[in-house]
Order: structure tokens, then sequence, then C-alpha cells
């Protein structure tokens, strides 16, 4: 097995029991380069992650990139994966991968409170981590199906904690071929992609710490990049259609000749 733990955020710490007594590699706070060589050289090995991440793929320990994405999921094909973080699930359904997956899963106070879960301490919240990290490491050790995961794990719980009863009931197997991925889903992941497009464009040429967002909408149909008089690289983005063009008016009018003339508008399927 090739275990990775990622320790960007105290609530993490709580989950080292899974590491305990597994035998594999295992890698604390890797590289990207790191990790894409061990996956290259071990191509069936059963991968476990554990960090904090988001339907885009598993962050990295500075929570500034990723260590897995779309650009190198490729490595995850034909192996069996235990995904543990923050929308593991809808990564491996939108990637069709095979294993074990969290979907949102709870590990503070904050968390708790965010998804209508009621308030607990982080303590308590901790602990019950911690018990979630033993029961699936006792799962591994005694190489039990990984199909049968999910039922035993809502059976073993204290799911009259709401905090828990909301991972639990969000757990996921897939079988890596037939993963039934929402339209909505799908949609989010189209939406995400021209985001990260226009974030391509943004650091492939500027000076590193120079970015500067301001987000107008947390749906966008419209990207505006474009970098400032006072030198600063920017992008702005937009819902309606008449927004985005005024605003491209504006700049246009506002900003040097030479940083008018660089102005970039990304559409969702398209650059304009």
């Amino acid at each position: 097995m090739i275990a990775v733990f990622v320790n960007s955020m105290a609530d993490t710490a709580t989950f080292a029991p899974l590491f305990k007594d597994i035998e594999g590699i295992s890698l604390y706070n890797p590289t990207r380069a790191e990790l894409e060589k061990v996956l290259a050289e071990n191509p069936t090995e059963t991968f476990m992650c554990l960090g904090h991440g988001s339907p885009r793929g598993l962050f990295s320990a500075d929570m500034h990139g990723f260590l897995l994405d779309r650009d190198n999921v490729h490595l995850l094909a034909n192996r069996d994966i235990i995904g543990i973080w923050c929308y593991a699930s809808d990564f491996a359904r939108i990637h069709n991968l095979r294993g074990f997956f969290t979907y949102m899963f709870i590990s503070n106070t904050q968390e708790c409170l965010y998804n209508r879960c009621g308030s607990y301490d982080n303590e308590v919240v901790y602990e019950q981590n911690r018990l979630f990290a033993e029961r699936v490491r006792g799962l591994i050790t005694e190489n039990r199906p990984m199909e049968e995961w999910v039922d035993y794990l809502y059976e073993t719980c204290d799911y009259h904690l709401a905090f828990v009863d909301f991972n639990y009931s969000n757990l996921s197997y897939f079988d890596g071929e037939s993963n039934y991925v929402p339209q909505s889903l799908l949609d989010e992941e189209r939406e995400r992609e021209q985001i990260a497009q226009a974030e391509s464009y943004l650091f492939e040429d500027w000076e590193e710490g120079t970015l500067w967002h301001n987000p107008c909408s947390s749906l966008t149909d419209y990207i505006v990049c474009y970098t400032d008089n006072d030198h600063r690289q920017k992008w702005e983005e937009f819902n309606s259609y008449e927004d985005m063009v005024n605003r491209v008016n504006d700049l246009s009018a506002e900003l040097y000749e030479e940083y008018a003339s660089k102005i970039m508008v990304f559409e969702k399927d398209s650059q304009i």
C-alpha cells in the first residue's frame, strides 16, 4: 500500500492512527513530484490518501495547490483507492475511480456549524475522527473487502451525534466502472476547468505573489483578466454579459495603453 498523509491543519493529525502498522510506502507531506514518482513506480498498489481537499483534488500541505488533480489523476487508474478528504467522492465520481471515499467530512467545530450539525467542541470531533481512523485501519489490516466498508462503518459509528451521522451517511464505494455523476457535478467541474484555464493564463508569466483575486460571484459565466496600473495582476468574475462588457470598456479607458491592449476575457467554454 502507498499511504499519503498531508498534515496541513490540527484536525488532520487526529487521523494519524490510520498509518499505524500499515505495511508499504508511507509519505508525509510529500511534494507533487515525489507523489507522482511513487505512483508511477507502483502502478497497481492500493493508494490511501488523507488530508484536506475539494472536488478538484487533494490539497498540498501549504493549501496553495494540489497534490492530486485532473492533471495527474491518470496515475490512479486501475488501482484500489482510499480517499479521505472533503469531497473526495466527487473527485472519484468525475474521474471514475475505484475504491472507498468520503464526501464532505466534518473535522472541526467550524465545519459542524457550517453544515448545520450542531455545536460540538473540537475535542469531541477530534475523538470521533480518531475512532473513524481506527475503524478504517482495522478494515485494512483484516483485509475486509472494500465494498463492505460503508455499511460496516455506519453500523459501528456513534450516529446519534449529528456530525458523525453526517460523515458516515455520506461515505461511498465505487467500482470504477459505473460511477454515477450528477449533471450538477459535471456543470460545476466544467466551471472549475474554465477558472483553471484563466488561472493558468494568469500564472504563466506573472511573478509569484502578485496575483489579486476580486470575486464577484461564486457561479461564473465570464472571467476578465488584466494588469492594473499598479502592475498588479487581477481577475474579476461576472454572471452578466452586459456587466462584463461594461467592465471591459471601463478598464480600456482606465488602464495604461500597454495593459488595456492585453485584457483577456474567458467564457465558460471558450476564450473570447
